[in-house]
């Protein structure tokens, strides 16, 4: 690519880092991955990009935040030098989002019985600590705990 005299309204690799956070080695790793493409180069091969950059950098971001791979964000928003129909990517990234919320309630649930466990577990070892203090025996034999003490 050259430069074809609207080099002034593209930005330099260095203004996408600064605006959006984001460093330079990483917005180099995103395009070796694709998911953004210089608009164009200077003469002297620096990368220059259109002002939309920031907001696929940002929705890249945003993206990460929610804990989605880079191959995962990749499948929504498909290849940065492919024209992109919006209602596709907008069907893809509620999908993608469906699937993640979905996890996260199966995790959620998950979650929510081992505290009940814990829960469980503490009471217990307090009882058996209690049953100690108490007797000075390892366990009382009419514990209704005893199956799960750890002696």
């Amino acid at each position: 690519m050259t430069n074809n005299g609207s080099e002034s309204k593209l930005l330099r690799i260095g203004d996408v880092a600064r605006e959006t956070g984001i460093t330079l080695r990483t917005l180099r790793y995103y395009e070796e991955l694709n998911l953004i493409e210089p608009d164009n180069r200077t003469k002297g091969n620096f990368r220059l990009y259109g002002p939309s950059v920031i907001q696929r950098v940002q929705f890249i971001n945003s993206l990460k935040k929610l804990d989605f791979s880079l191959e995962e964000i990749s499948d929504i928003l498909g290849p940065a030098n492919t024209i992109k129909n919006d209602r596709d990517v907008i069907e893809r990234t509620r999908r993608a989002l469906q699937v993640k919320k979905e996890k996260i309630t199966a995790k959620l649930l998950e979650m929510a019985e081992m505290n009940r466990e814990v829960d469980l577990s503490l009471r217990i070892l307090d009882e058996c600590t209690a049953c100690k203090q108490e007797n000075d025996h390892p366990c009382d034999p009419e514990c209704g705990y005893k199956h799960v003490h750890i002696d």
